[in-house]
């Protein structure tokens, strides 16, 4: 038969029988649980699924799904977990993660919007960098981060031997992470909290396991699903459990996740146990298989397919269809070659020619988590000499004020605020904190007339403000009249200019310390401080005898 289906059926059984991983029991279960919480983002981002909100189930779901996951890679580890172990643990999760997701950037910071190539280039390096998180990619640098925490988790949970333990300390720890990062607001990163608590609970799942018959299972799969439907839709009939909890409306969710980190990790819990054609079934396998790149692609197509008008079927359609044939294309030339190169190089890391047995797996983890912490000062301090400005405009327009620290004026360095038609109001503007070798005060994008009554810095370490002298400002470009009276410095743009601009020619004040450095200090005597903990904390370990003493033993799986 020439039009017979066999040969797509073949096609899509071969490129999920040469998964990239096809260890452990129920992997393809766990490939269709992967491609139901790619598809819940999905339908989200296409905003035509009525009644429903479940893109920030299927995002918690995800992180659950990790958890658990790469979890259970540690716990398979016979002996403890040593340097070379944790080496190549990164250096696989980097070559998983990083090839797909750099071409992603790349992608949308050149096709997909229409910037300038400079704009385009910075965009993308701030998000290869995980400083900056755009659109749906948020998510990455919270994956990223959860990454760089597990092996010193792995090693803080070493002592405890009993699963039961385990499990209560995880789950305690999911609690306690919820409380710090989404109530008390601490540690906050550019697209929100960092959601540890799901991959916690996904973690604490693990070794509850073993304690479920499939038919347990199979009802806690049912009544998982019931909870996100119910928790993420806006029937009625979920009205009273909604006002329960004070979820008045569908876009609190991202906020209410708590409501969905169980839920979450108990759908994982029961997928891992039950044997079922729903999540086996080789067209959602395909889509689980290939799952990292239908997620990271699937916004940027939607964003492009929408510009054309379709009719909602077809559009929806369209979307779907073009995110899973670029997932596939670059799973197939991008992820899978990644993957590969990521486990040569992790073999060659845990065979005997390197010497990272030489280093204690203690110290590397807390040298990463130093680095960590003295990298996200840095990045969250980045904004925050404050400058206030007193003025007036003639017209509505926008004011900016650029920052040079020995390398020019760059829009990457400079502050913006709106300025309202003919009244006296306080600019805030907030910038780089970098040794200030000169400010430009744009007062507006249009021409007319500008008073400036006080301009005053206050550095992140210090709490004074210091006053410019409005005699030392000096007109650059556009400006036709510029006068320093008593009460404001006067500026008169030329006729037809749009960007009057002034710099100040006065000696700025400089602080003593600066963040940046504030934080390299940081991180040299917390380093210092974690090293030497560590070592008496191995010292004592040694001294009973304990160094070597095996993980818990696994489980043995139920048919």
């Amino acid at each position: 038969m020439p039009f017979s289906r066999r040969p797509i059926s073949q096609l899509i059984d071969g490129i999920i029988e040469d998964r990239s991983t096809t260890a452990g029991e129920c992997v393809e279960n766990f490939d269709g649980l992967r491609a139901v919480a790619a598809l819940m983002v999905f339908s989200l981002h296409l905003s035509t699924v009525p009644h429903l909100t479940l893109g920030p189930a299927g995002v918690f779901l995800f992180f659950a799904l990790s958890g658990f996951l790469l979890y259970s890679g540690f716990l398979k580890i016979k002996d403890h977990p040593d340097t070379r172990t944790i080496v190549a643990y990164l250096v696989r999760r980097v070559f998983r993660v990083l090839p797909l997701f750099i071409v992603c950037v790349v992608a949308i910071a050149y096709l997909f919007n229409d910037w300038d190539s400079d704009l385009a280039f910075k965009w993308m390096l701030i998000h290869v960098m995980f400083v900056k998180a755009d659109f749906h990619l948020w998510t990455m640098k919270t994956e990223m981060v959860f990454y760089l925490f597990l092996p010193a988790l792995i090693l803080v949970l070493y002592p405890i031997r009993a699963h039961r333990w385990r499990c209560i300390t995880l789950f305690v720890a999911g609690i306690a992470a919820w409380y710090v990062f989404e109530v008390q607001v601490v540690m906050q990163m550019s697209g929100g909290s960092p959601y540890f608590a799901p991959f916690l609970f996904g973690m604490a799942a693990v070794h509850l396991r073993h304690r479920l018959t499939p038919g347990v299972a199979r009802a806690l799969v049912l009544l998982s699903l019931a909870a996100i439907v119910i928790v993420s839709s806006d029937y009625s009939w979920g009205q009273p459990v909604r006002e329960y909890f004070g979820l008045e409306s569908m876009a609190q969710l991202w906020g209410f996740g708590f409501l969905l980190y169980l839920p979450s990790a108990a759908l994982v819990l029961g997928v891992s146990r039950e044997r079922s054609w729903l999540w086996g079934n080789r067209f959602l396998r395909l889509i689980g298989v290939c799952g990292f790149g239908f997620y990271l692609w699937h916004w940027p197509i939607i964003l492009w397919v929408v510009r054309w008008g379709l009719p909602t079927p077809l559009y929806e359609f369209t979307c779907f269809i073009l995110t899973m044939g670029l997932s596939i294309l670059t799973y197939l030339v991008v992820e899978k070659p990644g993957i590969a190169a990521g486990r040569l190089i992790a073999r060659w890391i845990k065979s005997d020619v390197t010497q990272f047995k030489v280093v204690r797996p203690a110290w590397v983890c807390l040298m990463l988590l130093a680095v960590f912490f003295a990298y996200r000062q840095v990045l969250m301090t980045d904004v925050r000499i404050d400058v206030a400005v007193d003025m007036w405009s003639s017209q509505s327009t926008v004011a900016k004020i650029y920052v040079d620290d020995g390398d020019g004026f760059s829009e990457m360095r400079a502050g913006k605020a709106p300025v309202a038609e003919k009244t006296w109001q306080t600019l805030r503007f907030e910038l780089a904190d970098v040794r200030v070798h000169q400010l430009r005060f744009d007062p507006g994008e249009t021409d007319g007339e500008y008073r400036i009554s006080k301009i005053t810095v206050r550095y992140p370490l210090d709490d004074a403000r210091y006053e410019l002298d409005r005699a030392n400002f000096q007109r650059l470009i556009g400006v036709r009249h510029l006068a320093n009276g008593e009460q404001f410095l006067t500026v008169v743009a030329e006729p037809g200019h749009q960007d009057p601009v002034l710099v100040y020619a006065g000696e700025t004040h400089q602080p003593f310390l600066y963040t940046r450095t504030l934080s390299v200090l940081w991180a040299i005597l917390g380093t210092l401080g974690l090293l030497l903990a560590s070592k008496i904390l191995d010292s004592r370990i040694a001294a009973r005898g304990e160094v070597g003493r095996p993980p818990p033993k696994p489980y043995p799986s139920r048919a």
